[in-house]
């Protein structure tokens, strides 16, 4: 802690803690004294903001021993400026040069300062735009109607806050594990390699594969390029190449380099570049500002996205366990989103479906594949419910060819739509379409309404989106306007999930709810995960499934 700032939005002052200067600067008020006065200083103040206030300086000045008020007292710039405009960035020097006529003061090296006074100067200005900022950014956020979104933004915090100190536990026995099982993956695909070319290529070198493919075997070249112009070896790159019409000998290279690609980054990035405290937890920073529908954002480490046995069937999940005596409990919203659209769409199959409480992807299959419910196999099953979701959103065919071949069985390791050709996508899509009537009309709403308001809201908090970058010929963009409406309402839905579950859960910390355990663990998407005693396993069982409960009405 090198010096703490405040400021109203002409005037400011800094209390130094650590001196940056050499030999250590001593300053006037001791070290002790000065967290005695700002604890003072704070408690004496009903309004107060920051920003990012309770994700960063929050958790900094309690490690120090300073008194800062609650969430509620507060308030933080970051959020009105992420709410106000979720598309625009969020920064303070931004920030401050849309919003004032302060010059510019951030300093090219952040780690470098020649003086405290320098240092000083800088703390007290960002304090002092910060409060210039605050009229225009709360007017902002109130004429855009969106006061609710900031309260439920402020909770969210609560539990990012909370994930955070709790962190989820690693198996160290399974992490050593899944690095020697992804190690040899990776050596077997460097020997397939080299017995299917008969000579050695770096699977992990962009160059060597580049040349090989384009060069040697001069393969089309893929609509994805490289910054500096180059035909790009990524994921998407390399199965927009198996839609071609390339020899046996590219289409098995690719394979083997896919799925040497994909063991590495787990390797690298979901083993090995795990980040673990002395308690021998991974505790990620979590956000509620970095995403446009309000989920929340996982980084150092990003625990949302682990692979589930759905994708793996030896799934890296299962490095993350439960202290000794603990279980984990994990709860989430099923089929959210096609519900959400059966709700909103209106549509007669899909809400029959749920209201008879039948397998709606079985349903889906029975119909496209005109056959009786009880006779749907497996594999219809799985091939319905990945056509719904793709097409779910107004997706292209070509776009949702892509994504199907990248399908993969976690028991057999094959792609069962590797060989699906764009017509029978099309043919796919169509016959959706024309068993689902209401889905068009509601995605032609989605577009209008847009183009009426310049901005989309969720159903239940109305968070707003403008889409600054739309245009009416832009697929992409029309897919993510037909989307914004049904992951923004489960963002809705999941905020109140997790107030709940704070209330009745929490963590140790918080006044200790009698269930044991770090408390309220992850949150990904449509899901809570909580570590509970043992013995109250049952009992947090109960209390997530209600937690999690929410009714929509929707005309």
């Amino acid at each position: 802690l090198r010096c703490v700032g405040v400021a109203n939005e002409d005037f400011g002052f800094a209390l130094g803690f650590d001196s940056v200067e050499h030999p250590r600067r001593q300053f006037k008020v001791p070290v002790d004294a000065a967290k005695v006065r700002l604890s003072s200083f704070f408690r004496s103040y009903t309004k107060l903001c920051g920003h990012n206030v309770n994700l960063y300086d929050r958790p900094v000045l309690t490690r120090h021993g300073i008194y800062i008020p609650e969430p509620k007292d507060l308030v933080d710039t970051i959020l009105l400026s992420h709410i106000a405009d979720s598309e625009l960035p969020n920064d303070l020097s931004y920030l401050t040069s849309r919003y004032t006529d302060a010059p510019s003061w951030k300093p090219t090296d952040h780690e470098h300062w020649n003086s405290d006074d320098e240092l000083h100067f800088y703390c007290v200005t960002d304090c002092c735009v910060t409060a210039r900022l605050l009229p225009a950014l709360s007017k902002e956020v109130k004429d855009t109607n969106q006061e609710r979104v900031y309260w439920a933004d402020i909770g969210l915090q609560e539990l990012c806050l909370g994930m955070h100190r709790a962190g989820m536990l690693i198996d160290q026995d399974e992490r050593a594990r899944h690095e020697a099982r992804l190690r040899v993956q990776i050596e077997k695909a460097k020997e397939d390699a080299k017995a299917l070319l008969g000579r050695d290529i770096n699977l992990f070198s962009h160059e060597q594969v580049r040349d090989y493919l384009f060069d040697d075997l001069k393969l089309p070249l893929p609509s994805l390029l490289t910054d500096s112009g180059e035909p790009s070896t990524k994921r998407d790159s390399l199965y927009e190449l198996l839609q071609m019409a390339i020899p046996d000998l590219a289409r098995q290279f690719i394979g083997i380099l896919i799925d040497a690609k994909s063991a590495g980054r787990a390797l690298s990035k979901d083993v090995l570049g795990l980040v673990l405290s002395k308690d021998g937890r991974v505790h990620s920073t979590w956000s509620p500002h970095t995403t446009v529908t309000g989920r929340l954002s996982s980084t150092n480490n990003n625990v949302q996205n682990i692979p589930s046995t759905k994708f793996d069937s030896d799934s890296l999940r299962s490095m993350y366990t439960a202290a000794p005596g603990s279980l984990l409990v994990s709860c989430d919203l099923e089929q959210v989103e096609l519900r959400l659209v059966a709700l909103l769409t209106g549509d007669d199959l899909w809400l029959d479906a749920f209201e008879k409480e039948l397998d709606v992807h079985k349903v889906n299959a029975a119909t496209f594949f005109d056959t009786s419910y009880d006779a749907v196999e497996k594999y219809q099953r799985n091939f319905a419910k990945t056509l719904t979701y793709l097409y779910l959103y107004g997706g292209g065919a070509k776009k949702a060819l892509l994504q199907m071949r990248q399908v993969r069985d976690p028991a057999t390791k094959n792609r069962p739509y590797a060989n699906l050709t764009l017509m029978q996508a099309r043919v796919a899509r169509n016959k959706l379409l024309k068993d689902h009537p209401k889905l068009q009309d509601w995605w032609q709403k989605q577009v209008d309404t847009f183009k009426c308001d310049y901005m989309l809201r969720s159903v239940v908090l109305g968070r707003a989106r403008r889409f600054l970058d739309a245009a009416e010929d832009d697929s992409e963009y029309r897919s993510e306007i037909i989307n914004y409406q049904i992951q923004s309402t489960t963002s809705d839905v999941m905020f109140f999930a997790a107030k709940k579950a704070i209330k009745v859960i929490g963590w140790p910390w918080t006044g200790a709810k009698g269930l044991g355990g770090a408390g309220i663990i992850n949150q990904c998407h449509d899901s809570l995960t909580v570590e509970v005693a043992e013995d109250n396993a049952e009992k947090a069982k109960k209390l997530l499934k209600d937690a999690m409960y929410y009714e929509i009405e929707h005309e």
